[in-house]
């Protein structure tokens, strides 16, 4: 069983990002990725993300993270994932 996931970018306007959720969810999407916010130049605490992450989680959906392995060897068009405290 396949499920499609919608592609929204966090870094917009949270009207313009909930506007695209609502869209996903009528269109019968069921989560969100492939998110990489260090890599897509979104803060951590960026309104557009807060926005999207709660409403993945009031609709039980997955949210899919793109990260990477710093052990991994490097490659064209790798980025890092930066370390948390």
């Amino acid at each position: 069983r396949l499920s499609a996931f919608a592609a929204v970018h966090p870094g917009q306007s949270p009207p313009r990002v909930a506007a695209e959720l609502q869209q996903a969810r009528a269109l019968g999407l069921r989560g969100v990725g492939e998110l990489c916010p260090w890599a897509q130049g979104v803060a951590i605490d960026a309104p557009g993300l807060d926005l999207l992450l709660h409403f993945c989680a009031e609709h039980d959906w997955p949210v899919n993270l793109h990260v990477t392995d710093p052990r991994a060897p490097e490659y064209p068009g790798k980025v890092a994932t930066p370390e948390c405290d």
